[in-house]
């Protein structure tokens, strides 16, 4: 997928050890985590965390904010589809079998399907600095609390702690753009809420997981489940950004 913003860079095959691919598991997790936080997790130093994030570099191609359409009075549906895109689409999945998996917003149900789930909606009302959150970290999702901060006029306890709850609440996520095609690892989905290794994301229904290789998916597909392997993913919405990979790591 082409996105105005991206840093368009050559497609090749990485190989990848198992800490290339815990690495890629935990900025898909939380991007915004610090370097150190992240060689922790990985349980490595951080010297060779960043060279291993270098080699890395061409599968990430930037971020995503997904914003939860929900804020803004909408109400949310995830559906199967076989089109190519959908009106009203907030973010997609794209399977290798041909069909999509995306969260769709308006004022009703959405038209018939293969599959559609209601998806719960945010129940609170933001503060003003909520919103300001957002506004920022649509222009940069891996924006430092501290530069919030000094942008927003509030101490950066104040900004950590609004922060913290939009990601707990699910009103904000920050994605990284990953080339599928080209890394030795698989996202893939699972039309029910079984427990998977290394889950994702946990829809009503569907559970978005990450692999490092095909055992765990075969092993899902022989005990009857419906598996899709996912050959793009994306985000749409309107607080949509993108970041330079390199860039940041050359900040």
């Amino acid at each position: 997928v082409i996105i105005k913003g991206f840093k368009l860079i050559p497609s090749f095959k990485l190989v990848m050890d198992s800490v290339d691919k815990l690495i890629i598991y935990h900025i898909l997790m939380n991007p915004r985590q610090s370097k150190r936080e992240l060689a922790r997790r990985v349980g490595i130093d951080v010297t060779t965390l960043m060279y291993r994030l270098r080699k890395l570099g061409h599968l990430i191609q930037g971020f995503y904010l997904y914003v939860n359409p929900s804020i803004y009075g909408f109400k949310r549906f995830l559906v199967v589809h076989d089109h190519d895109s959908l009106e009203n689409e907030n973010f997609y999945f794209k399977c290798i079998g041909g069909f999509r998996i995306s969260e769709v917003y308006g004022e009703s149900l959405p038209k018939s399907y293969l599959k559609i789930y209601k998806l719960d909606d945010v129940k609170f009302s933001l503060s003003k600095l909520d919103w300001k959150i957002i506004k920022i970290m649509s222009e940069d999702p891996l924006i430092s609390e501290s530069e919030i901060a000094n942008i927003t006029g509030y101490s950066t306890k104040t900004v950590r702690r609004h922060l913290n709850f939009l990601i707990e609440n699910s009103v904000i996520r920050v994605l990284p753009s990953l080339d599928l095609t080209n890394g030795e690892f698989f996202l893939f989905s699972v039309f029910s809420k079984v427990k998977v290794r290394r889950p994702i994301w946990d829809f009503s229904g569907i559970t978005i997981g990450f692999s490092e290789d095909l055992k765990e998916i075969k092993k899902l597909s022989d005990e009857k489940y419906s598996v899709a392997i996912k050959a793009e993913y994306g985000v749409k919405n309107g607080l949509r950004t993108f970041n330079d990979f390199q860039h940041e790591l050359n900040s």
